[in-house]
């Protein structure tokens, strides 16, 4: 990807959707669109006028800052390994809450302990259920589910997308996204290395 990063913008944002496609054939053979992150695929890739805005490091791991004609701003956060799950987390004022449940054939929800099935949602891979529960200390659940009142998250093999829920906006709130996954990234730097 090294020579990607040298390219022109443009062609950047020409190649990425055939990168992410290409990475994800690579590590499961042929994958079919619902196999693949759900919330780019729906809220970025798949719509016109895809951009990148900036290009960099944040707390230590390399991003991507796109967006698109629809107005969406999504980082995509290269974690430095493979995962080889797919987990995704979201709050109640997410329009994933509000639409039809996001399954695919391979996901399933994660049992959360106390309050949080209230206000936030999680689901993994079907192999990533122990891992999951293993790693999402209540400690590591609430940090979780404070930063997915805001945003929709996303593990894909290596790679991590946040973008802004859109009902989730706060007037009161004076944060930006990229103070907030600053922040996450710098909290949960170890949680994401052990996913």
């Amino acid at each position: 990807m090294t020579s990607l990063q040298n390219a022109q913008p443009w062609l950047l944002v020409l190649l990425l959707p055939v990168v992410v496609w290409l990475k994800m054939r690579r590590r499961q053979g042929v994958v079919s669109m619902h196999d693949g992150p759900i919330l780019s695929s729906g809220n970025m890739l798949g719509t016109p006028g895809l951009q990148s805005m900036a290009r960099g490091t944040i707390a230590g791991f390399a991003y991507n800052l796109l967006t698109n004609d629809a107005g969406r701003v999504m980082f995509f956060v290269e974690l430095g390994h493979d995962s080889r799950s797919h987990i995704i987390a979201y709050g109640d004022k997410s329009d994933l809450a509000a639409g039809p449940p996001i399954y695919n054939g391979q996901l399933e929800n994660v049992s959360l302990e106390g309050d949080f099935p209230d206000y936030f949602h999680m689901l993994c891979s079907k192999d990533a259920q122990v891992t999951v529960r293993e790693v999402f200390a209540p400690d590591v659940m609430a940090q979780f589910a404070d930063f997915c009142r805001s945003y929709d998250f996303e593990i894909f093999h290596d790679t991590l997308y946040i973008s802004r829920a859109k009902n989730a906006t706060d007037a009161d709130d004076q944060t930006s996204l990229t103070t907030d996954l600053t922040n996450f990234l710098t909290k949960n730097a170890e949680v994401l290395k052990r996913l």
